[in-house]
């Protein structure tokens, strides 16, 4: 099924939309529903977001101005049924509460959204970002088999990933174009952004994603252990902690490859970073570099493109939506460091590269628009409606 006409404001069937998010700290994911509910009210609907899990997105909602914010009060996690039945009690009061019409549920937020609003008597809609992880295990089975009335892929790739679903249940492909060039270029300058995250003046190159073991950490530090016997005085600033036990021995594990490269003390390990302190960061790096190989899309792509920031990638699904190679970013083949080394050196030497790279980045991320994605999301809501 494909996007749906948007009716005006005055016409719209849907006045008050429940999002619930899965965990309290900020991605890509969190970055698509929250640019959603931050213009719901311009299109005449009332944004109530949940957060399942507490932790600094808390703050980033309220910021936007979005006044009915709830947070679950305990970290948890998915195999704990207890808590889960808790919270979806707690997400169906809620609802009730806030006489919400509908829920949206961001990604793993299905698990406790899907059942409370069925306990509740209102309609879901399930948003996945990214084809399923075998890494789920058994809960990430599971939720397949939770009722929604609504599906939306963020791509063809996601879509294809859920095939089985899909097959039953109506659905959109609604690209997360959630990048407002405009206003991530009204940031305010920072002159001592370096000096606040310990970064040195050489060049340094920037990974900006989740502790993920498909992020591929490991063969971005072999490309950069490969930069570095060419150009010594650089350095790789990773953003992003660990969230759960996974993510916490994947962090173990890549901190271990960097020690036995060698690179340890070329590498910057910064955490979770304001959204303001990205902006400023991606300004002075000398490209964002993504070695993921797999993404469904690549949204730290797009903002470092808005940014004038040159973007490298490894040709996962995702990169090749957005990055035509040598035009407005660089390609490397998944998982090979030393076409990614090669890449990473390129954007060192030639700096009439960059300034394309730059240029078309700017101009390509102007082509992905956040108004068309906020309003093929209303068009669904009133389709389920």
């Amino acid at each position: 099924m494909n996007s749906l006409p948007t009716p005006p404001p005055s016409l719209n069937k849907v006045r008050r939309v429940l999002i619930a998010t899965p965990v309290g700290i900020y991605g890509g994911a969190e970055n698509v529903v929250l640019s959603i509910a931050q213009r719901l009210g311009e299109r005449g609907i009332t944004p109530i977001v949940a957060i399942l899990r507490p932790g600094p997105l808390e703050s980033r909602v309220r910021d936007l101005g979005i006044e009915s914010v709830h947070v679950f009060p305990q970290e948890y996690r998915w195999r704990d049924i207890g808590i889960q039945l808790r919270s979806i009690a707690w997400l169906r009061d809620i609802i009730v509460k806030e006489q919400a019409q509908l829920v949206h549920n961001n990604h793993m937020a299905h698990l406790i959204g899907g059942p409370a609003a069925k306990w509740a008597g209102v309609p879901s809609i399930w948003h996945l970002h990214d084809p399923p992880d075998p890494s789920d295990g058994a809960m990430g089975r599971f939720q397949k088999f939770i009722p929604q009335d609504y599906c939306i892929f963020t791509t063809p790739i996601v879509q294809e990933g859920w095939r089985d679903i899909s097959a039953k249940r109506p659905h959109s492909i609604i690209y997360p174009d959630c990048v407002s060039p405009e206003s991530l270029r009204r940031v305010p300058a920072s002159s001592n952004i370096r000096e606040r995250y310990g970064i040195s003046d050489a060049p340094f190159f920037i990974q900006i994603s989740r502790i993920q073991s498909h992020k591929d950490h490991p063969t971005l530090f072999r490309a950069m252990a490969r930069v570095l016997e060419k150009y010594p005085d650089a350095s790789l600033v990773v953003s992003g902690e660990p969230t759960d036990v996974a993510q916490q021995a994947y962090f173990g594990e890549i901190k271990n490859v960097a020690e036995t490269l060698g690179i340890t003390n070329r590498i910057r390990y910064i955490g979770f970073v304001p959204e303001d302190d990205l902006v400023n960061l991606r300004r002075e790096a000398l490209a964002l570099v993504h070695a993921a190989h797999t993404e469904s899309y690549g949204l730290s792509l797009l903002e470092g493109m808005a940014l004038g920031a040159p973007v490298i990638a490894c040709a996962a699904e995702g990169p090749r939506l957005l990055v035509t190679d040598g035009e407005n970013g660089l390609l490397a083949p998944v998982g090979d460091f030393s076409a990614l080394a090669t890449a990473m050196i390129r954007a060192i030497e030639d700096a009439p590269l960059r300034e394309r790279l730059k240029v078309n980045g700017m101009r390509f991320a102007e082509t992905r628009s956040v108004e068309t994605m906020v309003d093929q999301t209303v068009a669904v809501y009133n389709n389920v409606l």
